[in-house]
């Protein structure tokens, strides 16, 4: 489960980045 929550951390994070 947290597993999960930080990859979908991580993606957001990556999108701010690449926007």
């Amino acid at each position: 489960m947290a597993k999960l929550v930080f990859s979908l951390c991580f993606l957001l994070f990556s999108g701010c980045c690449f926007a």
